[in-house]
């Protein structure tokens, strides 16, 4: 009986022990990574409220390879807004208890884990707003995204997503001569490419994409009615930049068809980042299609066609 006692008391002490050594771990060296106090995420509509963003962490003691896997995948949800806010990331990730290491990271929205550095996500009607957070920062110089547990992340290197598509919005207004009661039933793009996937292997995240034929804008049987204070459509399409400052679109009236409507734009060439709203003013001598550009950059364009 003496014998067993001394046992359990032995098998106490050594729980007792381990407890001591895990407290002390958990208090003194693992310290978890928080992108907030200083990191600012950006964006502007169409995403709205908020957003569930993928965020990848590649450790080193030397200068990062993006092409290796990467040490953590977590998500995050991202309140959209100018200035600086939380991201909390589930599943909840530590700095390196070696303070040499430090850890880098890149975020992309939609969110998706990495297969062999890609990822896909589908997307055929133009409605993903895709964005990276890479470092770039709209510059040609990355200012890599990296702390570790001596040198947390902070608003010296913030985190920022930018829109790596270009949107479109679409008005449409009564010109001069339309018949009274006209309704716009079907507006659609002759040709375009949306994002469909990232590749991760090097700053910056490149952006892959699938061509798409006459996508489609705006497509209702019933159609809406076009006044002369104009009818915005709100449906948004967002496709990747074109290299040109033209795009040509089809467009249906309850009254008539008009095909290849060319819209000019005031930027060099379709750009990334920018938002065009583009007003279609119809009247008895057809189309003439104004370009603007909104929320996300500013710049202007327009377009006649008869």
């Amino acid at each position: 009986m003496k014998r067993n006692y001394l046992l359990l008391l032995g098998l106490l002490a050594l729980a007792a022990c381990s407890k001591q050594e895990t407290v002390k771990e958990d208090d003194g060296t693992l310290v978890p990574i928080e992108l907030g106090a200083g990191v600012s995420v950006v964006t502007k509509a169409p995403v709205s409220g908020n957003f569930t963003a993928g965020i990848a962490g590649w450790e080193t003691s030397g200068t990062v390879d993006y092409s290796k896997t990467r040490d953590w995948y977590s998500t995050g949800s991202v309140v959209v807004s100018d200035e600086t806010n939380s991201v909390s990331l589930s599943p909840s990730q530590y700095y390196n208890a070696d303070a040499a290491i430090s850890t880098y990271i890149m975020a992309w929205y939609p969110a998706g884990d990495l297969t062999n550095g890609d990822l896909t996500f589908t997307n055929t009607d133009g409605s993903v707003d895709a964005m990276t957070a890479d470092g770039y920062n709209g510059t040609d110089t990355p200012a890599v995204i990296s702390g570790n547990k001596g040198s947390k992340f902070s608003s010296s290197n913030p985190l920022v997503f930018n829109h790596k598509t270009a949107q479109l919005n679409f008005v449409v207004k009564a010109g001069q001569g339309l018949t009274s009661g006209t309704m716009i039933k079907s507006i659609s793009l002759q040709s375009a490419s949306v994002p469909t996937g990232f590749t991760v292997t090097a700053t910056p995240i490149v952006v892959n994409s699938t061509a798409v034929t006459n996508l489609s804008v705006y497509n209702d049987e019933t159609g809406k009615e076009i006044t002369s204070d104009g009818v915005d459509l709100e449906s948004p399409v967002m496709i990747m930049p074109i290299s040109s400052k033209t795009f040509k679109i089809d467009v249906t009236t309850n009254n008539a068809t008009y095909k290849d409507v060319e819209v000019t734009v005031s930027t060099a060439t379709v750009l990334e980042g920018y938002a065009y709203t583009v007003t279609l003013s119809i009247g008895q001598a057809g189309i003439t299609p104004y370009a603007t550009v909104t929320p996300w950059k500013d710049a202007t364009g327009n377009a006649e066609v008869e």
